[in-house]
């Protein structure tokens, strides 16, 4: 079948085996496999196994995107409940009383507590990727050690790349960013990469505070404003539609 011989071929070519590999396992993980092992068969049926690259395409990218959908959603989940809880345990209270708070001391103590990971990273370029960009195609993140200057990364179970960055002087807010598919690309924000913000004791989607025709702005390819905000409102965009990733157009 087609399916199969997707399989074979991109598992021969050492340049996409470690995509397909990882993009087989993760359709796994949520429950579409057999959808996409259809969807090949039915092009079979359709064109006597001849899979087209326009095909092949269409196919990957449908269920690339429901599996960052749910994996968007999974970490959102993961992320409020561990951002309450070092809350509760009085992580920000701490960090305001001190303003030279050792990062690793800081997060194991606080945080490490409420959430399983697969690695951490202070400073090291294994939890975090590189040449970051937002919707208009500018570099938002040039470095591969974190999204901040002494930023902690991190890898969930599930393989999404994590960055938690704390600014402020006489309050602490505390900024997060979300890789749903790590090392993969394409590593832009408002497609791959989502923002999220805790203030005020309250975890905030990236956009929470904009209007509707600015969230369709801000979550496009023509997104007015600085680089570092362009694409940041895809995040509430998307959990507004159940988590589903929103098309950027």
């Amino acid at each position: 079948s087609a399916f199969d011989v997707f399989k074979k071929e991109h598992f021969r070519n050492t340049n996409n085996a470690t995509f397909t590999k990882n993009f087989i396992e993760n359709i796994k993980t949520v429950a579409t496999y057999d959808k996409l092992k259809k969807s090949f068969e039915h092009i079979d049926s359709m064109n006597n196994g001849r899979l087209s690259k326009a095909d092949f395409c269409s196919i990957i990218q449908k269920y690339s995107n429901e599996r960052n959908s749910a994996i968007l959603k999974e970490d959102y989940s993961i992320l409020q409940q561990m951002m309450l809880s070092a809350n509760d345990n009085g992580a920000f209270i701490n960090l305001e009383q001190n303003d030279d708070t050792n990062e690793r001391k800081w997060f194991e103590e606080y945080f490490m507590p409420y959430i399983k990971t697969a690695h951490v990273c202070y400073g090291e370029s294994v939890c975090w990727s590189n040449n970051i960009k937002n919707l208009r195609g500018e570099v938002v993140y040039n470095g591969d050690v974190g999204c901040g200057q002494g930023s902690v990364t991190f890898v969930l179970n599930n393989g999404s790349y994590i960055c938690i960055d704390a600014y402020g002087t006489n309050t602490v807010d505390v900024g997060l960013m979300i890789d749903v598919n790590g090392s993969q690309k394409p590593n832009i924000i408002g497609k791959d990469i989502f923002g999220v913000l805790f203030k005020d004791e309250k975890f905030l989607p990236g956009g929470y505070n904009k209007t509707k025709d600015e969230i369709e702005n801000n979550c496009s390819k023509n997104c007015s404003g600085d680089k570092y905000s362009c694409g940041e409102a895809c995040l509430i965009k998307a959990k507004n539609q159940g988590f589903k990733l929103p098309v950027v157009k």
